[in-house]
């Protein structure tokens, strides 16, 4: 019974599990589709599951966080792409990862716009992704809280560029050979860590109206131009960076304030290892530069002395020392010192420092009363030895050899003294600027690039005693009032001394020989001076120029064996040229061009090659007791002249005339003494009004005096001696001539009577041999008459 009863209970049970079973199945596949529809309500929600990890090869990507519409490029539609995940939080930003664009159709690899969302881009490569001026591999405009981490941005116009960005971090990337590495504008509270930043071909780093910037431990090296420039920045920060190489500063700051500058590598920058332009305020210590250093701009002492600076800074493994407002420093001060920089520091002395290999050995600004003796600063990428508004300080016995600016750079001074010091194979050797009262006495500048010797705008300095050899321009004076410029050797440089601008100064004793381009001593606008007893010689083309100079005295120089012209006067009036020596010279010993007023007297220009004084277009002067002898060409030669008086000169013995006008009228030739030229004495051409008078014309090899297409000329009591002919005139009019000793009658005489004598002795000879042979006939008639008589007496 029981038995029965528990199978009809199972029975009953199998079949209520039957009868529920299609209800079952239709609620469970009721759930399957309520968990599909939610899941599809979640994509449609931006809840995206998680995507597996791949790459992709793409050619651009753009991302406008502002974008509206169906096809917007927004974080909506980014990240349904298979290369994007997350959801844009701070826990779980939006990755870009492992895409690669090479060569990409649009001018940015990776463009991201107006966007606060959090996102990282990873381990992406872009290269060639354009190279317009507004290109970059990953670029972000007016973008916030974006990380740029682990990427590769090769030759790309910027490698990494952001405007207006807020709160980013860019690092661990690899950026090469871009024209700028990383380039920021207008964007602040950024962080640039862990970069290497290589090969760029401009800045590896570039900060423009940037605040609160970290720079942290990138290696920023091999750049074309600066490694890190900052322009007009507050408060960033430069920390612990290796910056080597670089073509032109390892960190460069201009225009920025309170910026930090720390523990910084910095080795072989082809300028500065850390260059402070304009920028006040900053913190700089801890850094180590080798073969490079620290230069900074001059400004006010306000300004300058607000950096914070000191000896933990290292240049080439040695102490760089930065004072300011201090006075009595001693050498004990300046221990093994790797650079100087001084500011409003007076009365102080050193002595017997190396300061090489760095960007400017030593620094002095606003200083006063500095004593530099037995320094030795060579090889640096600026300059040797460098002084911004000093006083009264001495730089004496000296050495700064190779730097790569200038040995020895004064500017901005007063009443300075530089003796004896040596500055040689620098870019310049001395350059002086803005110092009055400045004495350049007894220093060596050889074989510099530019300048020897530089002084501009310096009045009442003294350059004596100085050697300037084998440089482009040995000795410059430009704008230089009442300065002189004595006994100083300048030999064998393109040009030897180069005097412009400079008035009321003295030039006197020098030696400027065998310069290779141009002058050995040259004057270009200089009035109211003195030239005087110098020696020019041999130089490549004149010894002497002057040129646009008026009221000077050039007086006892020596111009000789120089390829061209000895002494060189263009554009020049009111001045005395007096004894000179002007000889063997190329081409004319004394060249006189459109220069009017001047004085040319007692002046030897004998044996050039072609006039021993030539003067062109120029009115008024006066020649006088002139030598100008054995020349190949003319003697004295006028060419479209007018007025000038040539008197008590001396011409003998050249080629062709001794003296010679062309197209000249009005001129006076008045006792000259014209012998033994191998044409003409006077020769005239086309000129006309001219008198010449009272001149000894002897021995010449054709004409006395040569009158050619020359009219209304007087020529006058000349004594005419000797010549081929006395005076001879060819297609001329009004030509007066009178009262001239000229020995052409006396020979017509001597002829003359010769040619009497001749016949009187011929006619003599005749009436003897007449007389002779009449004798002899009578003798034979005689003879005959008395041998006829003796044989008629037979």
């Amino acid at each position: 019974m029981k038995r029965t009863s528990k199978i009809k209970l199972l029975l009953l049970i199998l079949g209520i599990i039957f009868l529920t079973l299609p209800s079952y199945y239709n609620n469970f596949k009721s759930v399957q589709i309520d968990q599909k529809n939610d899941l599809d309500v979640k994509l449609e929600l931006n809840l995206k599951a998680p995507k597996p990890s791949d790459s992709w090869d793409l050619t651009n990507i753009t991302i406008d966080g502002s974008a509206t519409g169906v096809d917007a490029h927004n974080w909506t539609w980014a990240e349904k792409q298979v290369w994007c995940s997350g959801s844009g939080t701070a826990s779980d930003p939006y990755v870009i990862e492992n895409i690669t664009i090479i060569d990409g159709s649009l001018d940015n690899g990776i463009l991201i716009g107006n966007s606060s969302e959090y996102f990282r881009i990873e381990n992406c490569t872009i290269i060639n992704s354009g190279l317009g001026s507004s290109n970059a591999g990953i670029k972000l405009i007016n973008v916030n809280n974006g990380t740029i981490i682990n990427n590769n941005c090769t030759t790309n116009y910027f490698g990494i560029y952001m405007e207006n960005c807020t709160n980013n971090t860019i690092s661990g990337n690899s950026i090469n050979k871009n024209r700028d590495g990383i380039n920021l504008l207008k964007s602040n509270f950024n962080n640039i860590t862990d970069n290497n930043i290589t090969k760029n071909n401009d800045n590896g780093i570039y900060i423009n109206q940037c605040n609160n910037i970290t720079i942290f431990k990138n290696n920023v090296s091999e750049n074309l131009g600066n490694g890190i420039y900052f322009i007009r920045g507050i408060n960033n920060t430069i920390s612990e960076n290796s910056v080597d190489r670089n073509i032109l500063h390892g960190i460069y700051i201009e225009s920025s304030n309170k910026t930090n500058i720390l523990d910084n590598t910095a080795f072989e920058n082809n300028n500065n290892g850390i260059y402070i332009d304009l920028s006040y305020n900053n913190t700089i210590l801890g850094n180590n530069m080798t073969l490079c250093g620290i230069m900074i701009t001059e400004a006010s002492i306000k300004f300058m002395i607000s950096n914070t600076m000191d000896s933990t800074n290292l240049v080439n493994e040695k102490p760089l020392y930065y004072y300011f407002n201090q006075k009595y420093l001693k050498s004990n001060d300046f221990d093994n010192a790797g650079q100087v920089i001084l500011i409003n520091c007076n009365d102080s002395i050193m002595i017997d420092l190396n300061v090489s290999h760095g960007s400017v050995g030593i620094s002095l600004f606003h200083s006063n009363n500095i004593t530099l003796k037995f320094i030795t600063s060579s090889s640096n990428n600026y300059n040797g030895i460098y002084m911004y508004n000093g006083i009264n300080n001495t730089i004496w016995l000296c050495h700064t050899e190779r730097n790569r600016n200038y040995g020895i750079y004064l500017k901005d001074g007063y009443e300075n003294n530089v003796s004896s010091n040596t500055a040689n194979y620098n870019n310049n050797g001395f350059s002086f600027e803005n110092n009055d009262n400045l004495v350049v006495y007894n220093n060596t500048a050889y074989k510099n690039s530019e300048y020897g010797i530089y002084i501009f705008n310096c009045g009442g300095c003294t350059a004596s005693e100085n050697i300037a050899n084998s440089n482009s321009n040995g000795i410059y004076i430009f704008n230089c009032g009442g300065c002189t410029a004595s006994e100083n050797i300048a030999n064998s440089n393109s040009n030897g001394i180069y005097i412009k601008y400079s008035d009321s100064i003295q030039i006197l004793r020098n030696v400027a020989n065998s310069n290779k381009d141009y002058y050995g001593l040259y004057l270009y606008d200089c009035d109211s001076s003195i030239v005087s007893l110098n020696q020019i010689n041999s130089n490549n083309y004149s010894g002497l120029k002057l040129f646009y100079c008026d009221f000077n005295t050039i007086t006892g120089n020596i111009a000789t064996y120089n390829i061209f012209k000895g002494i060189y006067l263009g554009y020049c009036g009111n001045s005395i040229l007096s004894n000179n020596l002007a000889n063997s010279n190329g081409d004319n010993g004394i060249y006189i061009s459109a220069s009017d007023d001047n004085t040319i007297e007692s002046n030897k220009a004998n044996d050039n090659g072609n006039n021993g004084i030539y003067i062109s277009t120029s009115d008024d002067n006066t020649l006088e007791d002139n030598e100008a002898n054995e020349n190949g060409n003319n003697g004295i030669f006028l060419s479209t002249c007018d007025d000038n008086e040539i008197v008590d000169n001396e011409a003998n013995e050249n080629e062709d005339d001794g003296i010679y006008l062309r197209n000249s009228n009005d001129n006076k030739i008045k006792d000259n003494t014209v012998n033994d030229n191998d044409e003409n004495g006077i020769h005239l051409f086309l000129s006309d009004d001219n008198t010449i008078e009272k001149n000894t014309i002897e021995d010449n090899g054709e004409y006395g005096i040569f009158l050619y297409i020359s009219d209304n000329n007087k020529v006058r009591k000349n004594t005419l001696k000797g010549n081929k002919e006395c005076i001879y005139e060819d297609i001329c009019e009004g030509n007066v001539i009178e009262n001239n000793d000229c020995d052409t009658d006396i020979i017509v005489i001597i002829t003359v009577i010769v040619v009497i004598s001749i016949v009187v002795g011929i006619i003599g000879v005749l009436i003897f041999l007449y007389k002779r042979a009449k004798k002899k006939r009578g003798l034979e008639s005689a003879a005959k008459s008395q041998k006829s008589a003796t044989k008629t007496e037979e």
